[in-house]
């Protein structure tokens, strides 16, 4: 319920560790292991388990745990379980506390719009099913600066060892994580120089009062995409009809620091547009050059745009 609420991770490990940790000589492991956890074990961020040592083994032994002892209520006494039954009947109505990141948790309360890339290939089998995220009819194109455009919507299936072994001229829609093994990431990728994206976008999240004025009103646009330490690329953003914005080039790449693991995260990049308009298009096109060896992916997961 909650994780379906706030499209937000439903454990966080830090969470999970950080309390018993800070005592003093560590405390009691969440996991059902007789060890006890120290703040060397707790990672570094509420996210990302890789960041700690045994970080993995942790997430696994705590959920574990946590559903070994709910199986236990259940298997209590009648009298006892029906009273934990009645109370979880009685403490699902209860309303759900604020999202934990506020400002992106709560798009949809404040009138933004918020946008998903895979509705438009249900016929592979790859629908975005979240129920709080709008269909958005991006278009691609392999553009070269003097051969034009071509494979203008090309549809590409999402074959992991195909598309590593012969990238596609054009952005494509992945439900899954192109790494192994492949973890569901749901986003639209593109892997070459010269593959374009095009986003047509509904600006109206404000009321401009005239047709004169929505051309000047301003929006904020966020793109949701993949930062990597290996293999990534630079994408040029622009608006280029109904809308206007300056120019920006997003850098996926993200170098792990001295003695950090390498880890993927999810990034938001936000920017504001001039033009309250039906259709601010705005076009995602791969660069030829790259910071990080041996690749140019780069993928989106979301879009939001709201007033500023």
């Amino acid at each position: 319920r909650v994780a379906d609420q706030y499209g937000l991770a439903a454990l966080s490990m830090w969470s999970a560790l950080y309390d018993r940790a800070k005592r003093e000589g560590g405390g009691q492991c969440p996991c059902g292991q007789k060890r006890n956890v120290s703040l060397a074990y707790v990672p570094t961020d509420c996210l990302h388990p890789t960041k700690a040592p045994l970080g993995p083994k942790f997430m696994a032994d705590v959920l574990q745990n946590w559903m070994s002892l709910a199986r236990a209520k259940l298997s209590a006494p009648r009298a006892e379980a029906r009273h934990s039954i009645s109370r979880l009947a009685r403490d699902k109505n209860l309303p759900l506390p604020p999202a934990l990141f506020g400002a992106e948790g709560s798009v949809a309360a404040s009138g933004a719009r918020c946008y998903g890339f895979g509705h438009l290939l249900n016929h592979h089998g790859d629908i975005d099913t979240s129920r709080t995220l709008r269909g958005l009819p991006w278009r691609t194109a392999f553009c070269t600066r003097d051969g034009g455009c071509a494979n203008h919507d090309l549809r590409v299936r999402c074959d992991v060892a195909k598309v590593l072994a012969s990238p596609p001229p054009v952005w494509f829609y992945c439900a899954n994580t192109l790494s192994s093994p492949p973890k569901r990431d749901p986003g639209v990728v593109g892997l070459r120089p010269g593959a374009q994206l095009y986003l047509p976008i509904d600006t109206r999240v404000v009321s401009s009062g005239s047709a004169e004025n929505a051309a000047s009103t301003p929006v904020i646009i966020s793109l949701v995409y993949l930062a990597s330490f290996q293999g990534m690329g630079i994408a040029r953003v622009s608006c280029v009809s109904g809308c206007s914005c300056p120019r920006a080039m997003i850098d996926a790449h993200r170098p792990p620091s001295s003695g950090e693991r390498g880890v993927s995260v999810h990034l938001t990049y936000s920017f504001k547009a001039l033009g309250a308009v039906e259709n601010c298009k705005v076009q995602v096109a791969i660069s030829k050059n790259t910071s990080s060896l041996g690749g140019h992916k780069f993928k989106l997961f979301q879009l939001a745009v709201k007033a500023p």
